[in-house]
């Protein structure tokens, strides 16, 4: 219980303050995001996800220059990765891999599959709903997020325009689960020995869907 409750505390506290310095582009505020980014990374795996966002939105976000961006992408880059540096050092030692060994996937990549559609699926309807109601009311959810998606960088795009304050942070919210999504897929397909994904692995997505909703 204790890492999870330090996983989801940890990654609150990294998006809001990614949010924040997207607004008000404080040192301070990107470097505490790091921290704590890094602190998510050492508790799951699910962390690096989290690191990958971080990266994806400052060197993508509109109103900064380019050496800004690769300034703002390696400060937090090298904050977020520094916490884990002797625990990379000594899986290298031990086994010449940074992440240590692992062994191969026992899940096939449909039967992943199948099992993320139907995790996802039971948060719209209940479990006990025939596999045809499940596929359909997914088709509704992923048409939603792909108009969703269209509408935020177009909000983005008319704010940036504009001038308006807040229009980049819009992205955190939508990045950290496509990102964290992404990942989980490409994991399950390569070294990560890990059973089929499931409302435990899933668990860091409720924060950002919480937050960007509320």
């Amino acid at each position: 219980l204790f890492p999870y409750t330090t996983l989801f505390r940890s990654t609150t506290v990294s998006l809001l303050d990614l949010d924040a310095f997207l607004r008000t582009e404080r040192d301070l505020t990107l470097s505490r995001a790091a921290l704590f980014a890094g602190l998510a990374w050492l508790t799951r795996y699910a962390g690096i996800a989290l690191i990958l966002t971080g990266g994806v939105i400052l060197l993508t976000r509109r109103g900064a220059g380019l050496s800004r961006r690769m300034r703002d992408a390696s400060l937090f880059a090298f904050i977020s990765m520094i916490q884990s540096a002797p625990w990379l050092a000594r899986n290298y030692l031990q086994s010449h891999q940074v992440m240590g060994h692992r062994l191969m996937p026992e899940a096939t990549f449909a039967a992943s599959m199948y099992h993320l559609a139907d995790t996802i699926s039971s948060w719209l309807v209940p479990v006990r709903f025939p596999s045809g109601v499940k596929v359909f009311t997914l088709g509704v959810a992923v048409l939603f997020a792909c108009y969703a998606s269209r509408h935020i960088v177009n909000e983005n795009r008319r704010r940036t325009r504009g001038a308006l304050p807040g229009s980049a942070p819009l992205a955190v919210w939508f990045v950290f689960p496509l990102v964290y999504v992404v990942l989980l897929i490409a994991t399950s397909l390569t070294w990560v020995a890990t059973e089929e994904p499931n409302n435990r692995y899933l668990a860091p997505l409720y924060i950002p869907l919480a937050l960007g909703l509320a």
